[in-house]
């Protein structure tokens, strides 16, 4: 018989009392493995990462995480760094004049391990601009 993790630590490195600055890395190799509902924010989601290194998920909500995923830039079974950039006062838009957290992210060119089902697979352009430029032939 073999046992198979399904349940962790989950932190919110956001949540009031906590002390977040700007720069800070509060993702580390986390596998971005999905959204869902906030309980105390319904109409935002939290974004899951479970870290590599010690399998504790981190759960970050905020409108700009949704707007990089909703445009492709956060892609579940993917790698990341994240980090915090502050906050910003939002110009325009139905929130104009909120202040809204911001993060930047560093996405490792190969996609994780499988992730509730996924495939694991490989960025075929990076893997062939890698080997091209080891002098190599590919047919990908």
């Amino acid at each position: 018989m073999a046992f198979k993790k399904v349940s962790g630590q989950i932190k919110y490195p956001l949540a009031k009392g906590n002390t977040v600055k700007k720069g800070d890395k509060i993702v580390d190799e986390g596998v971005f493995v999905g959204a869902k509902a906030s309980p105390m924010y319904p109409t935002s989601p939290t974004f899951h990462f479970e870290q590599r290194a010690d399998s504790v998920t981190v759960g970050l909500n905020g409108g700009h995480l949704s707007y990089m995923h909703d445009n492709g830039k956060l892609k579940l079974g993917k790698c990341y760094n994240v980090y915090y950039d502050g906050y910003v006062v939002l110009e325009k838009g139905a929130m104009k004049g909120k202040s809204a957290h911001t993060f930047s992210l560093e996405e490792d060119d190969v996609d994780a391990v499988a992730v509730a089902g996924l495939e694991p697979t490989v960025n075929k352009a990076a893997q062939a601009a890698s080997l091209a430029s080891s002098g190599d032939d590919i047919t990908l």
